[in-house]
């Protein structure tokens, strides 16, 4: 086989992968990946991946694919300084790698008796360049105060992931104020900085049908191929030069 005819074989085979991976999930190009849960102050920690269920429940109740809105003022009688309160802190994270939203809630004895405390990372979205930005990091900055909109089902979810939400004594100083606390005015936070423009892409454990147009198309490429299949063995020995001549005597 002359070498023209090996470089276009290696020319169509390049073709089918470059094609395989176009046709490939798109999931791992960006976008959220993880969550990391951890409970304070009794240390108890998970974590959820994008292609669990488990996660896509979560950033629902937690409203995590759109901008906090509420308060940059805390709640009355609630101190979030406070060592002993309970809560839980879920970082949610872009390839696993680098935080862009943190969220810190706080579990009263009623089943609605939640708070939830947001700080967004501004740093890439459309309105990082308006307002002053936090000398230390968005992490530093004020953060926005509201409620969630299904507080028993974020209960739920949570103790299904093995937290306790252990709301200790409800007279204790920073104790979580009840449903009877009027909720904030709806606001956003001053400047308007507190923006969430990541958007989530499909994970790759439940979208792995995506993959089969690529999977096609390789086995296309490989039909077309089989009529100029490469000769057999025997037939490729006999062409090598010397062979199917006398040997010496």
């Amino acid at each position: 086989m002359g070498p023209l005819r090996w470089a276009r074989r290696i020319a169509v085979l390049l073709a089918v992968s470059a094609l395989g991976l176009m046709l490939a999930p798109a999931a791992v190009a960006g976008g959220p990946t993880s969550v990391m849960i951890i409970e304070y102050p009794q240390g108890r920690a998970t974590a959820l991946r994008m292609d669990s269920t488990a996660y896509g429940d979560l950033q629902r109740l937690m409203a995590a694919d759109s901008p906090p809105q509420g308060t940059a003022k805390p709640p009355s009688g609630l101190n979030p300084d406070q060592p002993s309160l309970h809560s839980v802190r879920m970082t949610w994270f872009l390839h696993d790698v680098r935080a862009w939203r943190a969220d810190q809630v706080f579990f009263g004895k009623a089943p609605k008796d939640v708070w939830i405390h947001s700080r967004v990372d501004q740093a890439d979205t459309p309105s990082a360049s308006e307002g002053p930005k936090p000398a230390d990091g968005w992490l530093a900055a004020e953060g926005i105060w509201h409620r969630p909109a299904d507080g028993p089902g974020l209960r739920r979810l949570l103790r299904t992931l093995g937290l306790s939400l252990d709301s200790g004594s409800a007279s204790a100083t920073g104790a979580v104020p009840d449903s009877s606390t009027p909720p904030p005015t709806t606001a956003l936070s001053p400047a308007g900085s507190i923006t969430a423009t990541s958007t989530p892409s499909p994970g790759i454990g439940e979208n792995w049908w995506w993959s089969l147009p690529g999977l096609a198309a390789g086995a296309a490429a490989a039909l077309l191929l089989r009529s100029s299949a490469v000769p057999p063995l025997p037939e490729l020995l006999r062409k090598l030069p010397g062979r199917g001549r006398p040997g010496p005597k």
